[in-house]
Order: structure tokens, then C-alpha cells, then sequence
């Protein structure tokens, strides 16, 4: 069974500078492409080799500074790809955020000690899983897939409890599903879909969607479905 969180140990800086690369990063992100092959090699250079080596190493400023001496990376860079890493991983959403999830099956599964998506995930990660929590709280086979959708699409980077009741209200209410979207498509649909912006507040547009669809590729499918 997988984890609601990304294995820092199983992913390689090699496929975090392949990442850094196939991003449209924002103007004050775009240092990070600078002598990125250069920069990298330097880094691995000193035995960094996976996402976890490197947030260790870049743990606080004052490891930068001393990181930044080793290898003659700028510290302002270090701290910018510190950041950049540390945004990968998945985000615990207390379930009471998402306005979708009825207040009875909250309180039912708050006596079961589940209150956010990282609890949640580990009981309906799997098709059994749900199963057994839908007899166990007495739901129905469909309220405990939903559950399932909410927290796998919590896990993309930057996805509130409202655009993930968005996702779900959509034919992209999967992680794999979101991957293999045509972001042209996945705008249309969920601009939509959120005409009246029952489910999402915010704004987003057609470049947010391709940055959302790539990014989420990023992100291995470990929801059993």
C-alpha cells in the first residue's frame, strides 16, 4: 500500500531537476533554471541523490550557507530549491474543511479517530479498505468512494478542500485521471462545472490548468480504485 505522503527517499534530485525543467515557473522561481545541469551535478557531487538527502541538507538557513560553501551554489538558490522541494509534499486537510462531507459522517468519523486526510487515507486507500470503514460506520459503497476521490486529489500540490470538491464534481476526480487530462479540456469542464462557483471560490485559468496537469504528474497513483 502506498502513502498519503511522497517517498522523499524513493525520488531521485535527477527527476526533481527533470521536473525543475518541464515547469513554467514563476518569475521569481525561474533562478532555479539557471546552470541547473551545472548546479545539480554539484550537489550530487557531495552524495545528495534523493529528495529527502537534499531537504535534510537544506533543513534550516544556516545549513544552506554551509551547503552553499561546499559547493558554490548561491545560498539564495538553495534556499529557493529548498522551498521548491519542501512544496511537494501532500498537505493534511482537517476533513471539516470540505463542505461536501455531511456533518453526521464527520462525527462519525471523528469518533473514529479520523479527522484528516492523512487518517482517512490509510483506512480507504484500498478498495477493501472501504469496504470495510462503509460497513463499520454503516455508509453507503458510494459516500466511501467519494471519501476516497477527496483525499487522493488532496494530495496534488496546492489543491484546496474546495477546488478538490470541485475535481470530484468533474470527470477528473482521480489523480490519474487529472494526468492524463487534456488541460485545454480540464479548464473548459470545470470553468463550467464552477459557472456559479457553488464549489470553488477562487479564479483560475487555462495556463493554471496546464501548470496543474503537469504538475500532478509529479505525484504517484497509489489510490486503489
Amino acid at each position: 500500500m502506498g502513502s498519503y505522503f511522497l517517498d522523499y527517499k524513493n525520488l531521485s534530485i535527477e527527476k526533481l531537476k527533470e521536473k525543475i525543467k518541464n515547469t513554467e515557473l514563476l518569475p521569481s522561481q525561474k533562478i532555479l533554471l539557471e546552470k541547473i545541469d551545472e548546479r545539480f551535478e554539484a550537489i550530487e557531487n557531495q552524495k545528495i541523490y534523493t529528495l529527502y538527502d537534499l531537504q535534510e541538507i537544506l533543513k534550516t538557513k544556516n545549513k544552506c550557507l554551509v551547503f552553499s560553501k561546499k559547493t558554490g551554489i548561491s545560498e539564495d538558490y538553495l534556499i529557493l530549491l529548498r522551498r521548491e522541494v519542501n512544496s511537494y509534499q501532500a498537505k493534511l486537510r482537517n476533513l471539516k474543511e470540505f463542505e461536501c462531507i455531511k456533518k453526521e459522517l464527520i462525527e462519525k468519523l471523528e469518533k473514529r479517530g479520523i479527522k484528516n486526510t492523512g487518517q482517512l487515507f490509510d483506512l480507504i486507500s484500498t478498495v477493501n479498505g472501504r469496504i470495510k470503514l462503509a460497513e463499520e460506520l454503516d455508509l453507503e459503497s458510494d459516500e466511501a468512494t467519494v471519501l476516497a476521490k477527496l483525499t487522493d486529489v488532496s494530495r496534488l500540490r496546492y489543491v484546496s478542500p474546495n477546488f478538490a470538491t470541485l475535481l470530484i464534481n468533474s470527470k477528473y476526480d482521480t489523480v490519474e485521471k487529472i494526468q492524463k487530462a487534456d488541460y485545454n479540456e480540464l479548464y473548459k469542464d470545470l470553468s463550467e462545472i464552477n459557472k456559479y462557483k457553488c464549489h470553488f471560490k477562487g479564479n483560475f485559468g487555462l495556463n493554471d490548468m496546464k501548470f496543474f496537469v503537469n504538475d500532478s504528474k509529479f505525484i504517484p497513483l497509489v489510490m486503489e480504485y
